[in-house]
C-alpha cells in the first residue's frame, strides 16, 4: 500500500495556510502510524487570489520564501512522524481566462539561492517519482 495526498490551494492562502500545513502533518502522523507510506503533493498558485466573504476580489497574494520554509524544514527532519516520506510543491500560475496552467521556478521566490536550489532538490516532482521508487525505508 502506499498514500499519495494532493492539496491544490486556488484561493485565500495566508488565511488558510497554517491549516493546510497543521493538516498535512496530521493526516501523516495517522496514516503513516499504520505502516502505509505517505506522501504530499502540494499545489501553490505563485499569485494567489484572496477573495472577501461575499465572494469579491480583495488582493493578490504572491507566494514568497516565508511562506514555503516550513515545508522545506519539515522536508529534512528525519525524526518526526508527522513528516511525509516525500513532499512535493508544485507552484504555478493559472490563467484565469483560458485555465492553463504554466509551472513557475521556486528559484525565482528564494532571495538565497542556495536555499532555493535545497527547496528543488527536496521537494521537486523528479525528487517525488525518485523518493517514491525508493519506499522501502520510508517507515
Amino acid at each position: 500500500f502506499f498514500c499519495l495526498g494532493v492539496k491544490f490551494v486556488v484561493s485565500n492562502f495566508s488565511q488558510n495556510a497554517n491549516n493546510y500545513f497543521e493538516n498535512m502533518m496530521g493526516e501523516t502522523a495517522n496514516i503513516q502510524a499504520n505502516q502505509i507510506p505517505y506522501a504530499q503533493i502540494i499545489i501553490l498558485r505563485q499569485n494567489c487570489p484572496y477573495y472577501k466573504k461575499d465572494g469579491s476580489l480583495e488582493k493578490i497574494e504572491k507566494i514568497q520564501q516565508h511562506h514555503l520554509q516550513k515545508y522545506l524544514k519539515l522536508s529534512v527532519d528525519s525524526n518526526s512522524p508527522h513528516k511525509p516520506c516525500v513532499i512535493c510543491i508544485h507552484i504555478v500560475e493559472i490563467d484565469d481566462k483560458t485555465i492553463k496552467l504554466k509551472e513557475v521556478c521556486p528559484m525565482t521566490i528564494f532571495a538565497d539561492k542556495t536555499t532555493g536550489q535545497s527547496f528543488i532538490n527536496k521537494t521537486s516532482l523528479k525528487n517525488m517519482v525518485k523518493e517514491i521508487k525508493a519506499i522501502k525505508c520510508c517507515v
